[in-house]
Parts: structure tokens; C-alpha cells; sequence
């Protein structure tokens, strides 16, 4: 991976594992990398994606308050080895910036707010994730005209983000976008699913629009998997 991503001359970023992982496991690994081997790997998350833990039966009761406990407890302990990581969350997903639609755990508290209360002298990126179509599991994959009038969507997610830290930490922080497309399914195929023509263009508005919005850090979700071909379509490994 480190071999890969300097070949590319890109940053690479790593993800500790929050389920089924620990703060000393995550703390072993910065070791591993920024310690016992020179990779200096600057930027790193904590879990993912953490307000879908319940929903996928990771746990059976998940809530902002555990989260943000926990997610102290693996920065702290990486922090130790290496003071000078970068560390990106909450990285929810479905962020609108509204309200009334961001994710919330069953007692009503907002995932990004609530973290940021919590965990907003340490983090150094915000993040989140969006993808806009479908807007429920029995939707079908969005019309061209719906991805069109889409885009302009971002012209006010990343300004009430900023205004999120703002309030909620007394000081402007870098944002990300750490997973982003227009459909966070397996559709392919049709007029305007992500491996469309019309999907470009929307990505190609989209990422105009978070450019001027100077967002830190933007990962278009996803290039190529064997199960859901993205921009890339392979008959073989990468």
C-alpha cells in the first residue's frame, strides 16, 4: 500500500479498525509505520462510519456518547507513539448539513456535534461522507435530472459544516470528504448510475464546487471493486 501510493505520489491515509479492534492495536500500528519503519503516514481515522454500527449489527446498541469514549481512548493511545499524526472523524455518513436529516443515534443527538463536543481538541480534520441517491433501499437509482440538480447541494453542506466546528469548538478546522459519490449502491448500468457519462459530469460539478469551497481532502468513492466497477473496469487484480 505505502509502496503504491508514493509510486503515485499520493498521501495515503490509514483507518484503524474501531470494532473487532483497540486502542493498542491501533497505537501498535502507528508504530509500525511511523516508528519501525520510516512510512511516515501522516493522516489516520478512527473507525467508520460509526452512527451504521447498529444498523449492520456490528453492536446491538451503539450510541454517541460510546463512540466518543472510545474514539478519545484510540487517539490518546496513537497520539503517544507518534504526536504528530493527523487524525480525521467522525467520518458519519449521509451528512446534509440540515438538521433535521443528519445522522442521530436513538436518543436524538447528532453524530458530528456530539463528537465535536467531545473530541474537538484533538481532531484535526472533520469528516464526513454523502451519497445522495437512492434516498431509501426500495428507491430506484436517481434520473439524469435528478443527478443535475443534485450538485448544488454542496454549496451549503460545507458551509453549515463549517459552521458546525465553529460553534461547537470555538475555532475553524480543515474539512473532508472522505467517501463521496452520487449512489452508494451497486447499481451500474443505467442513464445517471455512477458508472454513467452523466455520473462524470455531476462529479465533475460536484468536485468544481468543493474546490471553491476549499475543502482539505475529498475521496471519490470508489474506483474499481470486483463487485461494483466504478471508474475503472478490469477483466483482472489491479
Amino acid at each position: 500500500f505505502i509502496i503504491l501510493a508514493r509510486q503515485m505520489n499520493a498521501e495515503p491515509m490509514i483507518n484503524v479498525r474501531m470494532p473487532g479492534g483497540s486502542p493498542a492495536q491501533a497505537a501498535e500500528l502507528v508504530r509500525y509505520c511511523n516508528v519501525t519503519n520510516d512510512y511516515n503516514v501522516r493522516y489516520w481515522g478512527i473507525g467508520n462510519e460509526p452512527n451504521l454500527y447498529t444498523a449492520h449489527t456490528v453492536f446491538d446498541d451503539y450510541d454517541t456518547v460510546r463512540y466518543n469514549e472510545e474514539w478519545r481512548e484510540f487517539a490518546e493511545a496513537m497520539l503517544a507513539v507518534d504526536p504528530d499524526i493527523v487524525l480525521i472523524g467522525p467520518g458519519t455518513s449521509q451528512y446534509t448539513g440540515n438538521p433535521e436529516t443528519d445522522p442521530r443515534d436513538d436518543e436524538g443527538r447528532d453524530w458530528v456535534r456530539e463528537f465535536l463536543l467531545a473530541n474537538g481538541d484533538l481532531v484535526d480534520i472533520v469528516a464526513i461522507h454523502r451519497y445522495p441517491f437512492p434516498t431509501s433501499m426500495t428507491d430506484p437509482s436517481p434520473t439524469t435530472d435528478e443527478l443535475r440538480a443534485n450538485s448544488r447541494e454542496w454549496d451549503a453542506i460545507i458551509p453549515n459544516l463549517r459552521a458546525v466546528v465553529r460553534e461547537t469548538t470555538g475555532r475553524d478546522l480543515p474539512v473532508a470528504v472522505t467517501e463521496i459519490n452520487s449512489n452508494w449502491t451497486h447499481a451500474i448500468g443505467g442513464e445517471a448510475t455512477p458508472d454513467s457519462f452523466y455520473n462524470a459530469i455531476w462529479w465533475g460539478d460536484v468536485l468544481g464546487r468543493l474546490i471553491r469551497q476549499k475543502v482539505d481532502i475529498v475521496a471519490y468513492f470508489l474506483l474499481q471493486c470486483p463487485s461494483q466497477p466504478g471508474w475503472l473496469r478490469v477483466a483482472g487484480p489491479l
